[in-house]
């Protein structure tokens, strides 16, 4: 009884190793032998051409690329007893498989074919470590896995992940990495930077307008930040431009200079420093201030009278500042503009 359930067991086995042999497909460059009962002219070994082709006795070529072993044998019997034999009995098999092999090309640092070893499996994964890794173009998210006139669409990320399932490549899969739509664009800032010109736009099509500022090593003194300007498609964009403005491939970014650059007003009389003082870039200064640019006032100075110069449509029109109650806080500051003279009486004891 145990020799018998032992018979039944092998039995099986070579029944299963006898499926899995039918069940496979021929493929290019595989070499397969012939054998017809009481025929033994027309027995022969050959291989697959590249386009699947194989060249028998009387029937001449034939294909069978992609056909099970089973599918083939019915189609040379077929062939053989439509004109040369009665009733044929014949048997294929294949003698050497021809390697295994995909293909993983795009974006990846070394394209090209691979082979599935034998006897194992090759994963999606691993066939694109194998082919370098991504490139630095690539689109990760854009993996294309093409099988027959089927494309599926992975991600990296998920191809990676630890608990994701492995996707197992089969002989003739072809694997395409996307290029990043981003790859070989740029942007573009002008004007008042410390390193203006043309920048790769980040493959991940992320950049803000802070982060190419950073890239072309900052403003310089006097740029003006609050009058950045946006090319694109034409249009300009400007405004309230935050420094987190998002940005795309192809924008013209220019930072101008501030519109005090270069200017000053002029002190003269009863203060420490008499003389040209710089307009601030930001265009905001007061007497009180500019005062404090000048050194102070003079121990000697006429604070309740100083004198403001300003031209105005073209004349010069003056106007007598209470510098002693402004410091008091008794009346505001006031305002100065590029080009204005001040001077400052000495007191009259």
């Amino acid at each position: 009884m145990k020799t018998l359930i032992l018979s039944i067991s092998l039995m099986s086995m070579i029944l299963s190793w006898a499926q899995e042999a039918k069940a496979y497909r021929l493929k290019a460059n595989d070499e397969i032998s012939l054998t017809i009962f009481r025929e033994p002219d027309l027995a022969a070994t050959e291989k697959l051409t590249i386009t699947g082709e194989v060249s028998f006795h009387l029937i001449g070529s034939i294909q069978l690329l992609g056909l099970t072993i089973g599918e083939a044998e019915k189609l040379v019997t077929e062939k053989y007893d439509a004109d040369y034999l009665v009733s044929p009995s014949l048997s294929i098999n294949v003698v050497n498989a021809a390697d295994e092999l995909i293909s993983v090309l795009g974006a990846v640092n070394n394209p090209g074919q691979q082979n599935i070893p034998v006897n194992e499996t090759l994963d999606l994964a691993t066939a694109i470590e194998s082919a370098g890794g991504l490139a630095a173009h690539a689109d990760s998210e854009r993996i294309e896995l093409k099988r027959g006139d089927e494309t599926q669409t992975f991600r990296l990320a998920d191809l990676n992940s630890a608990n994701a399932p492995q996707v197992v490549l089969n002989h003739g899969d072809r694997v395409n990495v996307a290029a990043s739509p981003f790859a070989n664009k740029t942007v573009t800032i002008l004007g008042e930077v410390n390193a203006p010109g043309s920048f790769p736009f980040p493959i991940s099509g992320q950049m803000s307008l802070d982060l190419l500022i950073a890239s072309s090593n900052g403003l310089t003194k006097i740029a003006d930040p609050g009058r950045i300007t946006i090319k694109r498609n034409g249009k300009i964009y400007s405004g309230t431009l935050g420094r987190q403005q998002g940005l795309a491939p192809g924008d013209l970014v220019t930072i101008p200079p501030s519109r005090f650059a270069g200017k000053s007003l002029t002190f003269s009389g009863k203060v420490a420093r008499p003389g040209d003082i710089p307009f601030p870039l930001n265009g905001k200064l007061d007497i009180l201030g500019a005062v404090n640019l000048a050194g102070g006032f003079d121990r000697l100075a006429n604070k309740k009278k100083v004198t403001l110069v300003r031209v105005i449509n073209g004349k010069e029109q003056s106007f007598t500042l209470n510098c002693e109650k402004m410091l008091d806080g008794e009346q505001a500051s006031t305002p100065l503009q590029p080009g204005d003279r001040i001077f400052v009486k000495e007191r009259v004891f």
